[in-house]
This record gives structure tokens, C-alpha cells and sequence, in this order.
């Protein structure tokens, strides 16, 4: 999956902005001030027993609703031979979950039930947290719930799947090298935080990746996917009480990690300044797009 972090801010804008629009053609007020009422609309908090957070709000616009699961875990969680792990599991997420208890669903279910259910699936990693998106008609956006709570307990990482998906995670490797905003940003990202995680790349290093293997990964999603570092938002044409219900009954089940404790990342702070120059070979791009240009 990729890291579509600012595609997911877009569309949560955009969602706001057309419940914004309508209330503004209602009332005959500013579009401006019809967001604002859009902002300040209720979210309802609820944490479960087992601390998993859920946030739920009701926008009834459009009959869609948009789930998003948050885990507080992303690439600065790694050791020093982990480097990219974060990102690998979340791509290993969608391979498929096993167990007595388990849907037992296959490499390829949760995409093909959510084709069939009418929506979207997708994921994305970054430093600080690692998320799944399930966008769905309001008929049928109940059905993703078990999916989810499956994924947070029964994952299983077998070695075949993990060989097919390591091709697909150092292609996106290569790919963000030859991406030039990308890389500079990379490049600066290390220059700044040389004593703080945000110095390595979330996409991780090669040599790290294929070193990486099935208990490696089952022992990082182990300990940071539990419900207590967990957090469901809950956005669209549902009812709060009967959402609540759903999600008790798919996630209320999963123990917390009573031990789980979140790590903090202290960084000495220096008045200095830094400069980051990269050169590249042109000769040896061949895949450049070519501008268009209008007459």
C-alpha cells in the first residue's frame, strides 16, 4: 500500500466541504461559515474495555461511510535491523489471517469482499502511525468491522506471501529514489533528526527487507497491533448507538496488551544550520515524462 497520507487529508476535506456546501445553500449563509458549523459538529469518543478508542460522527449528506483504523506505530518503533518492518506489515496485512478463531481469510479476500461490497480499501505508514481505510455504501459498511477486528489479532505472515510482497515493497523502494522531491526530502528529513528515528526512511533500507522473515514480523505486529494503542474513526450516514454496538461486538472481545507501553523518542535541539545538495546522473534517466507544451 502506499503512503497516502495527504490523499486521505484531501478526501476528508473534500467529504467536509460538501456537507459545508449544503448547509450553506440551506441557510443562506457563507460557504466559509457552513464549514465552520461542519468543524464544530459533535464527534462522539467512546473507549472500549479493552482501550481501543473509538471516534464516531454522523454525516448523513451522502448514504457512504468512511472507517479508518489508526495504530500508534510506524517506523520510529524500529530497531536497527527493522528498518522498513512498519511499512512491510502493513502491506502483509492485507495477505490474509489464520487461526481457530480467525475468518481464515485468504491472500486475496479482503480485496475481492470489498470489491463485491461496493468500496475501497487501502493503507498507509508513516513515522508516527499506520492506518487502514475502508470507504463503503452505508448498506454494507458493517461488514468490513469483522475484517478489521481480524486483522489486529490474527494476521498470518506465511513465508510465501511475504517472498511475493518484499518484490512489490523494493519496487516502491526504487521508485521513491527516482522521485526527486521524494528523495530530497529523504535527505533532508536525515540531515535534521541525526540523534531521532525520523532520520531513517519509513520505507526502510534493502538490505534490512530482505533480511526480514515471517517471526520477525509476528513479533513487531505482536506487540504494538492491540486495541489499547489502537484508535476506529467512524465517519459517515450511520447511527452512533448501533455503530457503537458493531464495532463492541466485532473488537470488545480482543484482550489488551496490559503491558504495552509507548515509547518516547527524546531529540537534542541545536541552533545550527544545514544544507543538503544532491547530484544526479541525468545521462542515466531514461524515464523521464515529458512536459507538454500549449500553443
Amino acid at each position: 500500500m502506499k503512503n497516502n497520507l495527504a490523499a486521505v487529508v484531501a478526501v476528508s476535506f473534500c467529504f467536509l466541504a460538501l456537507h459545508a456546501k449544503q448547509e450553506s445553500d440551506t441557510q443562506s449563509i457563507p460557504s466559509t461559515i457552513g464549514l465552520e458549523t461542519v468543524m464544530q459538529s459533535p464527534v462522539h469518543k467512546t473507549v472500549l474495555k479493552n482501550g481501543m478508542t473509538v471516534l464516531i460522527r454522523e454525516v448523513h449528506t451522502i448514504p457512504k461511510v468512511s472507517m479508518q483504523l489508526w495504530y500508534k506505530v510506524g517506523s520510529k518503533n524500529e530497531k536497527s535491523n527493522e528498518k522498513g518492518i512498519a511499512h512491510l506489515i502493513e502491506h502483509m496485512i492485507f495477505k490474509g489471517t489464520q487461526g481457530e478463531k480467525s475468518l481464515n481469510l485468504s491472500e486475496s479476500d479482503i480485496n475481492t469482499i470489498t470489491h463485491k461490497l461496493s468500496g475501497s480499501c487501502n493503507a498507509f505508514t508513516s513515522y508516527d502511525y499506520t492506518g487502514y481505510l475502508f470507504n463503503l455504501p452505508a448498506h454494507t459498511w458493517h461488514e468490513s468491522l469483522p475484517i478489521m477486528a481480524d486483522c489486529m489479532s490474527n494476521c498470518a505472515f506465511k513465508e510465501e506471501h511475504l517472498s511475493s510482497e518484499m518484490k512489490a515493497v523494493i519496487q516502491e523502494l526504487k521508485m521513491r529514489r527516482d522521485q526527486f522531491t521524494l528523495a530530497a526530502a529523504k535527505a533532508l528529513m536525515g540531515s535534521i533528526y541525526m540523534d531521532h528515528p525520523y532520520h531513517y526512511p519509513v520505507i526502510g533500507y534493502k538490505q534490512d527487507l530482505w533480511n526480514a522473515h515471517a517471526p520477525l514480523l509476528h513479533n513487531f505486529y505482536r506487540k504494538h497491533y492491540c486495541p489499547n494503542n489502537a484508535t476506529l474513526v467512524i465517519v459517515g450516514d450511520v447511527d452512533t448507538d448501533k455503530a457503537l454496538k458493531l464495532v463492541e461486538n466485532c473488537f470488545g472481545s480482543i484482550p489488551l496488551n496490559h503491558n504495552y507501553v509507548s515509547e518516547s523518542f527524546p531529540q537534542q535541539h541545536d541552533i545550527i544550520a544545514k544544507s543538503v545538495t544532491l547530484y544526479r546522473d541525468i545521462h542515466s534517466i531514461t524515464s523521464l515524462t515529458p512536459i507538454p507544451f500549449l500553443l
